[in-house]
């Protein structure tokens, strides 16, 4: 194995807007629209906008992030407000409903707007 001069050979410099967050471990920086976790013990001259980061690891962390990412934006985002409620049928008795009724009922929850709707819908499919 050859030595390198460079220190930084294995590294990609990278700009980053101000970290996002921070652990004993690792932080949280903002690179091409994605968070991603970054472990510090990778990371070389690390100022809070720019740091040289191991190529390597950089890379799987970023195809890591895009993938939740993706996966968050396709999977788990309801069409509206009340579609959860309208495209599943619920399998419930009476007793069942008016439990769920009284859970979320306005009166418990400050005459909120969410729980004016989910009240609403729980009543038309009881």
């Amino acid at each position: 194995m050859a030595f390198r001069e460079d220190s930084n050979y294995y590294h990609t410099f990278v700009e980053f807007p101000p970290i996002r967050g921070e652990t004993p471990k690792s932080y949280l920086i903002h690179i091409n629209n994605i968070d991603v976790w970054i472990p510090k013990k990778i990371c070389k001259e690390f100022t809070g906008i720019s740091a040289y980061i191991h190529t390597e690891i950089l890379e799987k962390n970023l195809a890591e992030a895009k993938k939740k990412a993706g996966a968050w934006r396709k999977e788990f985002r309801p069409k509206n407000e009340n579609s959860i409620m309208e495209e599943k049928t619920f399998n419930l008795d009476t007793q069942q409903f008016k439990h769920l009724i009284s859970l979320c009922h306005p009166d418990k929850h400050n005459n909120s707007k969410i729980a004016n709707n989910i009240t609403a819908v729980l009543l038309k499919k009881r």
